[in-house]
């Protein structure tokens, strides 16, 4: 990741900041983190659009390792 490089050629030293400060950093770094591996998931599933209707759905009454669906 560049945040941390970007903060030393820039002078900051990330394990010199306060509490609040190391928080709100690991925050924006794992918000920076979520977005990166959202874009990558978008730019590698878009290939296969339009989804089929069952892909992503999630239903919690459906057991999803029931013998049935296996062919048991």
């Amino acid at each position: 990741m560049l945040a941390p490089v970007l903060l030393a050629l820039n002078g900051l030293d990330p394990s010199a900041f306060t509490a609040n400060e190391k928080s709100e950093y690991l925050l924006a770094i794992q918000a920076v983190e979520t977005l990166e591996t959202f874009l990558v998931l978008w730019v590698l599933l878009k290939q296969f659009r339009p989804f089929p209707e069952r892909w992503f759905n999630v239903d919690p009454r459906d057991d999803a390792f029931s013998l049935e669906k296996v062919g048991l």
